[in-house]
């Protein structure tokens, strides 16, 4: 089992980015977990496929 220590967050910031576990990202009321993403000019495709060749550093911010 994998604990991490969450502190306080931004609304849109990373808090955890790994191509195994996934992306998930401080919303409102809690934390979202990102399935699926889609680039500019991209195809969609699965967060874990994404991470392994593109890097979200954790504390970055979506808008």
């Amino acid at each position: 089992m994998m604990i991490y220590q969450v502190k306080e967050r931004s609304l849109g910031e990373v808090i955890l980015s790994n191509d195994k576990i996934g992306l998930y990202i401080k919303a409102g009321k809690g934390i979202v977990k990102a399935l699926e993403v889609q680039g500019e000019n991209a195809k969609r495709m699965q967060v874990c496929d994404f991470l392994r060749g593109n890097k979200i550093e954790e504390g970055a911010r979506f808008e």
